[in-house]
Protein backbone atom coordinates (compact mmCIF):
# COMPACT_ATOMS: atom_id res chain seq x y z
CA UNK A 1 0.00 0.00 0.00
CA UNK A 2 2.97 2.05 0.83
CA UNK A 3 4.41 1.67 -2.79
CA UNK A 4 0.89 2.31 -4.59
CA UNK A 5 0.96 5.56 -2.38
CA UNK A 6 4.48 6.63 -3.85
CA UNK A 7 3.68 5.46 -6.85
CA UNK A 8 0.27 7.81 -7.25
CA UNK A 9 2.37 10.67 -5.71
CA UNK A 10 5.43 10.16 -8.61
CA UNK A 11 2.98 10.26 -11.24
CA UNK A 12 1.41 13.31 -10.23
CA UNK A 13 4.56 14.77 -10.37
CA UNK A 14 5.70 13.30 -13.69
CA UNK A 15 3.57 15.77 -15.20
CA UNK A 16 5.40 18.66 -13.47
CA UNK A 17 8.96 17.12 -15.03
CA UNK A 18 7.75 16.93 -18.44
CA UNK A 19 7.18 21.30 -18.59
CA UNK A 20 10.82 21.42 -18.12
CA UNK A 21 12.71 22.01 -21.18
CA UNK A 22 15.35 19.34 -22.04
CA UNK A 23 17.62 22.28 -22.52
CA UNK A 24 16.88 23.13 -19.12
CA UNK A 25 18.97 20.65 -17.92
CA UNK A 26 22.18 21.15 -20.23
CA UNK A 27 23.72 23.03 -17.16
CA UNK A 28 23.67 20.75 -14.59
CA UNK A 29 24.57 18.08 -17.10
CA UNK A 30 27.56 20.10 -17.92
CA UNK A 31 28.81 20.46 -14.25
CA UNK A 32 28.72 17.23 -13.56
CA UNK A 33 30.78 16.13 -16.31
CA UNK A 34 33.31 19.11 -14.91
CA UNK A 35 33.24 17.68 -12.00
CA UNK A 36 33.83 14.05 -12.65
CA UNK A 37 37.09 14.89 -14.68
CA UNK A 38 38.38 16.09 -11.33
CA UNK A 39 38.96 12.01 -10.89
CA UNK A 40 40.95 11.29 -13.71
CA UNK A 41 44.18 13.15 -12.60
CA UNK A 42 43.85 10.20 -9.42
CA UNK A 43 43.55 7.47 -11.94
CA UNK A 44 46.87 5.32 -11.63
CA UNK A 45 47.59 5.28 -15.12
CA UNK A 46 50.69 2.96 -15.49
CA UNK A 47 48.44 0.24 -13.62
CA UNK A 48 46.87 -1.71 -16.53
CA UNK A 49 43.69 -3.05 -13.93
CA UNK A 50 43.26 0.79 -12.87
CA UNK A 51 43.91 2.20 -16.47
CA UNK A 52 41.75 0.06 -18.96
CA UNK A 53 38.41 0.61 -17.02
CA UNK A 54 38.61 4.20 -16.69
CA UNK A 55 39.68 4.68 -19.96
CA UNK A 56 36.47 2.37 -21.14
CA UNK A 57 34.47 4.83 -18.95
CA UNK A 58 35.61 7.89 -20.10
CA UNK A 59 34.92 6.72 -23.71
CA UNK A 60 31.75 4.79 -23.19
CA UNK A 61 30.06 7.95 -21.28
CA UNK A 62 30.15 10.14 -24.36
CA UNK A 63 29.91 7.82 -27.06
CA UNK A 64 26.78 6.10 -25.61
CA UNK A 65 25.14 9.53 -24.52
CA UNK A 66 24.48 7.67 -21.01
CA UNK A 67 26.83 7.92 -17.97
CA UNK A 68 24.33 4.65 -17.01
CA UNK A 69 26.00 2.86 -19.31
CA UNK A 70 29.48 3.88 -19.40
CA UNK A 71 30.18 3.34 -16.04
CA UNK A 72 28.81 0.01 -16.38
CA UNK A 73 31.16 -0.93 -19.38
CA UNK A 74 33.68 0.38 -17.52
Amino acid sequence: MIVAALFLVAVSFSLWWAVIPAFATAPALILVGALMTQSIAKVKWEEYSDAFPAFVTMVATPVTFSIATGLSLG
